[in-house]
């Protein structure tokens, strides 16, 4: 996987969370044209499973099905869309 983002290509973000019955895959899209207010990402997707190979699978499927040529480790919580962010405690 890359961690660097290449102009012009699309680029799927992902973040993988420990779980206390395996992990937990954050996969998104950034919407690069989003006007305020707007959703910062095309989609936003979350699943559970076993372990960190299912979550493996799962991106690389993606990827191949989706035709997209890297995908982003999260860095940090800043990585999150934004307006994900917003809704926490609500």
């Amino acid at each position: 996987m890359n961690q660097r983002q290449v102009p012009g290509q699309e680029t799927l973000n992902y973040r993988l969370r420990p779980q206390q019955d395996g992990v937990c895959l954050d996969l998104w899209e950034n919407a690069p044209n989003a006007a305020p207010g707007e959703a910062s990402f095309k989609f936003f997707v979350t699943y559970e499973l076993k372990s960190a190979d299912d979550a493996q699978a799962i991106l690389n499927r993606y990827m191949l099905t989706n035709n997209v040529s890297q995908a982003v480790p999260a860095q940090s919580k800043m990585s999150t869309p934004i307006h994900l962010r917003t809704l926490v405690g609500k």
